[in-house]
């Protein structure tokens, strides 16, 4: 024990800290009483400035959020269309990142654990100069934003082609053909627009290409009750172009000449034949070409052993039979085939599927009085005049409506129907019971009075009492207009849909979704009011409009 210990203490307050003597406790070391009052409180102050700094930062981080920013593309960047890669950037981990250009939403994108997020720009963006703005939502609501200036370099859309209305330059109007035989058309239409050839029936013939020097072909087979016949070309807005139309006359033939069977697939084995009927009339009527009978009770004709088979008239499907072990078949008609030309044809059927068509028989049935008048005598065609039974005299048709001609001549006779300028608008030949028939597309003012002329063996023409119509001008169009549902309203996907709207009396209206697509069909009624009601609403359907098709085929 040293002197100093041996000391006695001081009843005086002992300090808070005390440093050690050297020698003692060792060099420079300090203790601290806990349990002084003094040290209790430099403890507690120290702790209050440790948690008012923390409320400081808590303070300025919250009213203070990590800002949205755009890393790609660079500000001013030129972008190329087909190549516009992605918008990257940062923001507050987890933040809802909006990117607009202008005021048109593209789309979001969420900040990941690190703040940065990406999205892709969308392919339609359209050339030109634009300002991407991004607006990025924290966990709290706050809001930042920025702006980036681009420009994105391209051809602009291309302009909608100018249409022009096709024509048709060859055959030569009025020219007769066989069944079978290639009808070579060609015309004139925009360069690159698809031409249609379209038949008296609405039916597609056939569809091609104009080339770049503004000219068409397209060879079809010629077949019955193809006329009259019209090229259309329709631009990408849905409108028609309609050539003028042609009328040929179209004969039966012996044996007709289809086009060359597609190549037999397997599942069909045989293409099936039809056997000609046999016994045909010695002395066929005037006119008539090929084969002629009075009557066919039944046809036959070969195919696969067993094989079910369809039997044709033209495109007419009269009934099916089956082929028996040995590949042959017999089909009887229901009832007499009515008189006039008829071109049979057969097809295998193996289940849902049919096969290519056989070649066809064609033959004419005459009445038996026709038949024997033809054994005794060929009358010349000329012998009778011709007359017209329809329409009726005084008929009034409207500019642009089809006029129906009907009317009488010698069987066999080639007639031709006149206008009022001499020219030839039609012609047909009349059946074996004496009728003929045309229809002209397209009435137009001052084309009547009409006559009806056959020219006889000996070039003496014979001409038909005058038919006069009273061809009025169309009335004036009425445009459609939807009176309900009402402009804006919301439907849910699934919801029927109540359209209703006005015509003219009698219209076909057609109700037409945002692609271009006919959704529906209504039919005017006398007081020029129409309704459809769509089943179910589907997203992206409209807007829609409402179209009528006047006579003149246009919209």
């Amino acid at each position: 024990m040293t002197e100093t210990d041996k000391q006695p203490r001081s009843s005086t307050t002992r300090p808070a800290v005390t440093a050690s003597p050297k020698g003692t406790d060792g060099p420079g070391k300090f203790w601290v009483d806990w349990f002084d009052p003094r040290a209790l409180a430099v403890l507690g102050l120290a702790l209050v400035a440790l948690c008012c700094i923390a409320a400081i930062i808590a303070f300025w981080a919250n009213n203070n959020p990590a800002p949205v920013a755009i890393t790609k593309p660079p500000a001013g960047a030129t972008l190329n269309v087909g190549g516009l890669g992605n918008l990257e950037g940062s923001a507050a981990p987890g933040a809802l990142v909006k990117v607009y250009d202008g005021a048109t939403l593209l789309g979001e994108a969420r900040a990941d654990n690190t703040g940065r997020w990406v999205m892709a720009m969308p392919a339609s963006l359209a050339p030109g100069a634009h300002t991407f703005r991004v607006d990025a939502s924290d966990s709290a609501n706050r809001v930042t934003s920025a702006s980036l200036p681009v420009t994105v370099a391209g051809q602009a859309a291309a302009a909608l082609p100018v249409l022009t209305k096709p024509d048709i330059t060859g055959p030569a109007a009025g020219g007769a053909y066989v069944v079978g035989q290639p009808l070579n058309f060609a015309g004139n239409a925009t360069p690159g627009s698809t031409v249609r050839l379209i038949g008296s029936d609405g039916r597609v013939l056939g569809t091609t290409v104009t080339g770049p020097d503004g000219k068409w072909n397209l060879s079809i087979p010629a077949a019955l009750g193809l006329g009259p016949i019209f090229a259309r070309v329709t631009g990408p807005d849905g409108v028609n172009f309609d050539s003028a139309p042609i009328n040929l006359t179209i004969n039966p033939a012996a044996t007709a000449v289809p086009p060359t069977p597609a190549p037999i697939a397997p599942v069909f084995g045989v293409l099936p034949g039809i056997f000609s009927p046999g016994n045909a009339l010695k002395d066929a009527p005037a006119g008539v070409k090929g084969p002629a009978y009075e009557s066919v009770p039944e046809i036959s004709g070969s195919a696969a052993p067993n094989a079910r088979i369809r039997i044709y008239d033209g495109d007419k499907l009269i009934g099916e039979t089956a082929a028996d072990a040995k590949g042959n078949w017999t089909y009887k008609f229901t009832a007499p085939l009515a008189a006039g030309a008829h071109a049979f044809t057969a097809a295998s059927v193996d289940g849902a599927n049919e096969g290519p068509r056989s070649v066809a028989q064609a033959f004419t049935i005459v009445p038996a009085q026709v038949a024997a008048a033809a054994a005794t005598k060929t009358p010349d065609a000329a012998a009778v005049k011709p007359a017209f039974l329809g329409p009726a005299a005084g008929a009034t048709v409207a500019v642009g409506q089809p006029i129906d001609f009907t009317g009488t001549a010698a069987p066999g006779a080639t007639v031709q129907i006149i206008g009022a300028d001499g020219k030839v608008i039609g012609t047909a030949i009349a059946g074996p019971d004496g009728k003929w028939s045309f229809k002209l597309p397209s009435a137009s003012a001052g084309m009547g009075p009409f006559i009806v002329r056959v020219t006889g063996a000996d070039g003496n023409a014979i001409d038909s009492a005058p038919l006069a119509l009273n061809i009025a001008a169309a009335p004036a169009a009425v445009k459609p207009a939807f009176l309900g549902p009402a402009a804006g309203a919301n439907f849910a996907v699934g919801q029927p849909i109540d359209f209703t709207g006005t015509a003219a009396p009698g219209a076909t209206v057609q109700i037409i979704g945002a692609d271009g697509k006919v959704i529906g069909t209504a039919i005017t009624g006398p007081d020029g009011k129409w309704s459809f009601k769509l089943p179910s609403a589907a997203a992206g359907m409209g807007p829609f409009i409402v179209r009528v098709t006047g006579a003149d085929g246009k919209a």
